[in-house]
């Protein structure tokens, strides 16, 4: 039987209350956002964005400008110099990866028809010292690769 105040009347106690677990989290500042585009010319790697700093990636979108079919490039997506995704715009897609909770980059759209792809980073993932994305173009082709990114640092 429980004795004495209610917690509503009083705050947390340590020493008092049985706890099986505590989470203390870091405070993050304002959201932030890095967007812009880049030209990606034909049979190479491109750098879209680097974050440094300490924080949370609220997620984020990457599209391409409707262009000729470019669906077989590779995202390479970094957290704190590892690498989480090394993977083929296709497979993203022919694997229906479009769970935000189940991996960190998902497809929004992809219409090989009129030649519109959209990608998303899922959010909640944290980082002690950077994230970025280099997209590698084998297709042969040149096009523009758009993104915008939410995320706070610490």
């Amino acid at each position: 039987m429980a004795h004495g105040l209610p917690d509503y009347y009083r705050g947390v106690d340590i020493a008092y209350q049985a706890l099986s677990e505590l989470i203390n989290r870091p405070k993050y500042g304002a959201a932030q956002s890095v967007r812009g585009s880049t030209a990606c010319g034909p049979n190479n790697t491109k750098t879209l964005f680097t974050v440094s700093g300490k924080g949370i990636i609220y997620g984020g979108v990457l599209y391409y400008y409707p262009t000729s079919s470019q669906y077989n490039g590779r995202f390479i997506y970094k957290i704190d110099g590892q690498t989480i995704v090394d993977e083929w715009a296709w497979v993203l897609n022919n694997f229906g990866i479009k769970d935000p909770l189940c991996h960190p980059m998902v497809v929004l759209l992809f219409d090989n028809v009129n030649f519109d792809y959209c990608f998303g980073l899922a959010y909640g993932y944290t980082f002690e010292s950077s994230f970025s994305m280099q997209y590698q173009e084998t297709n042969g082709g040149a096009f523009v690769l758009y993104h915008r990114i939410a995320f706070a640092l610490i």
